[in-house]
């Protein structure tokens, strides 16, 4: 089925802190991966983002790392996954508050893992649940990770109540 990426102006990208110096603008480069989940049933890989950049014509070509005396395509992909990760979107809370997240959340799957929207997450049930038991998992690990820190007894009855 294919799912499609609802339009929000509101929405500002960033890299965060993970990504400065990248050659292309945060915007193009949210713009054009939202452009491959689009065309891509609403998923995308990171061999998917590899494949599509590797016009010279596309936005994000000078993303990557091209010159195979260099790089060979498995780094390519890691580049790619790091691109995925490295876009955020900031929202704004009740409080005013800036929120960073994710812009495309990495879903887990039995079939492997793919990168999508939170849009297309958060309209679809099945996306949301498998998302926020990979949370909560990886909340279970930070718990047993700093079980020992007493400055986060508080966070930990917190994850330890889920």
């Amino acid at each position: 089925m294919k799912k499609q990426v609802k339009k929000d102006d509101t929405l500002s990208y960033d890299f965060g802190n993970t990504r400065q110096g990248q050659p292309v603008h945060v915007t193009i480069v949210a713009q054009e991966i939202t452009r491959i989940i689009e065309a891509n049933g609403g998923e995308v890989s990171p061999v998917v983002v590899v494949r599509n950049a590797k016009p010279k014509r596309s936005p994000i070509h000078d993303c990557f790392e091209w010159d195979d005396n260099v790089a060979a395509d498995l780094y390519r992909i890691e580049q790619a996954k790091y691109l995925l990760r490295a876009v955020t979107i900031t929202k704004i809370d009740s409080k005013g508050n800036k929120i960073a997240v994710r812009a495309f959340p990495n879903i887990e799957t039995e079939e492997g893992n793919f990168y999508t929207t939170n849009a297309i997450v958060m309209d679809d049930l099945e996306l949301s649940e498998k998302l926020e038991t990979q949370v909560q998992r990886e909340l279970l690990y930070l718990r047993r990770k700093g079980a020992n820190l007493k400055r986060f007894s508080k966070v930990w009855r917190a994850v330890d109540s889920l």
